[in-house]
């Protein structure tokens, strides 16, 4: 539903919107990792949208800016009841999860374990997702030149969230950082 929201705002009249509010809503009402995760990748898109002006254009148009705003304020109306009391509590009381037992630099995935044949799941993700991305490339490429470029830009989008999530970036810089939060880098997956 994200980026179902986002390639509307982009590619179509920004008419759905909407998209972009119930993703949200969910995400808050069910995981607070995955919510910071995807909010960063969305602004990490509409940041870069600044940078070209066929984008730029889109991102700027009144018209799909009021629905933006309008629906990112419906979204905490909705969510308020779940949000505001989380937040209170946790800059009020101190909880077991402030103290981090899992260091994100420590947890990273080898990058050879993209194409294992068959899974292991501990802390680390050792799952064989490469071989689909493979063919979603191959299958791209075969395809030649396509009018929405924006299955390209979601496609290596997804491919460099997937490199992201390997040991390939150098996430132990990172331990002592708001990204330690994340935890494990295989939470990037679901926006890959």
């Amino acid at each position: 539903l994200l980026f179902a929201g986002i390639y509307d705002y982009f590619a179509k009249e920004g008419k759905r919107v909407w998209l972009l509010g119930v993703a949200f809503g969910g995400l808050i009402l069910t995981h607070a990792i995955t919510t910071l995760i995807c909010f960063m990748v969305t602004c990490g898109i509409f940041v870069s949208a600044l940078l070209f002006e066929k984008t730029r254009k889109e991102l700027l148009c009144p018209d799909k800016l009021k629905r933006l705003w309008i629906t990112a304020l419906l979204t905490v109306g909705v969510s308020a009841y779940f949000v505001f009391p989380m937040i209170e509590q946790m800059l009020t009381g101190e909880f077991w999860y402030q103290q981090s037992w899992a260091w994100i630099g420590d947890n990273t995935q080898p990058l050879k374990t993209f194409f294992y044949l068959k899974g292991n799941f501990g802390v680390i993700a050792e799952l064989g997702i490469g071989i689909p991305i493979l063919l979603l490339l191959v299958s791209r490429l075969a395809l030649g030149k396509i009018k929405n470029r924006w299955a390209d830009a979601f496609l290596l989008l997804g491919v460099l969230l997937f490199m992201l999530s390997t040991d390939i970036f150098p996430w132990k810089i990172l331990n002592n950082t708001l990204f330690n939060a994340i935890q494990f880098t295989y939470r990037l997956w679901p926006c890959a």
